[in-house]
């Protein structure tokens, strides 16, 4: 019979059991030290901070990139209207169109061109 008595444990006092505290294997974040949790909390909320400034900045230069071709769209097709009114302008402005416009008009084609000479000065004249 001694045997049953000695494998019984030993029974803690009531202080003693207040104190002792289970062992546990599970170890969550709660059995972690606070001290060494605390870097690695703000290395976590650094990088989050990070990864959400380059995200805003990508967004920013995406709008800016659309605003950008929107502006190289319209000065493309300002150019492609420059030309296109150049060369109707320059079309109009064409000794053959000024003519047959004014034979429509109903204007006198001259018969002959004739070229003035140019008074030329004698030493006697200038001198006065």
């Amino acid at each position: 019979m001694t045997l049953a008595i000695d494998a019984v444990p030993p029974r803690l006092s009531s202080k003693r059991r207040a104190r002792a505290k289970p062992k546990s294997r599970v170890r969550g974040l709660s059995a972690l030290n606070p001290a060494r949790l605390r870097p690695v909390m703000v290395v976590g909320v650094a990088v989050f901070a990070l990864v959400g400034l380059a995200l805003g900045f990508e967004t920013v230069q995406i709008s800016s990139q659309s605003a950008l071709d929107q502006v190289r769209s319209e000065t493309y097709r300002a150019s492609t209207t420059q030309r296109d009114l150049r060369s109707a302008v320059s079309a109009a402005e064409a000794p053959s169109n000024l003519l047959a416009e004014a034979e429509h008009v109903g204007l006198i084609e001259p018969a002959g061109v004739a070229v003035l000479p140019s008074p030329q000065m004698s030493a006697e004249t200038d001198l006065g």
